[in-house]
């Protein structure tokens, strides 16, 4: 089925709002849930805060580019599978692009919590 402006308007918005909440749920699991040792101290989370903008885009744009905002296929799998291949390319990416980026030192696990968290939320 066909998906409208506004509909679509409305799921980059949700999408907007569940990176923002996975970034932020992966950063506190990292640092905070002890399930990870933490060897050089905690990283401030103004430096992850400053890093959402940028991650929102690359994901929103990856979505966009892998057909995610054209259909509703009303299929759970496919759905599923399509959303994860997306963000795994937009870790990639993200990644990739705090590698660059030597002002800040980004947890390369932080990315890898959120890759399993997004898709979920």
């Amino acid at each position: 089925m066909k998906i409208t402006r506004f509909t679509k308007l409305l799921f980059v918005i949700a999408d907007l709002i569940g990176i923002y909440i996975s970034f932020n749920l992966a950063y506190h699991i990292r640092f905070y849930s002890g399930i990870f040792p933490v060897f050089f101290g905690i990283p401030p989370y103004s430096g992850y805060l400053k890093a959402i903008p940028l991650v929102a885009i690359v994901w929103i744009l990856i979505f966009w580019q892998s057909g995610i905002y054209r259909k509703l296929h009303y299929d759970f799998l496919l759905d599923f599978f399509q959303i994860f291949r997306a963000s795994i390319i937009a870790i990639i990416i993200t990644v990739a692009l705090g590698f660059f980026y030597r002002e800040f030192s980004y947890s390369r696990l932080v990315a890898i919590i959120m890759l399993f968290i997004a898709p979920f939320i």
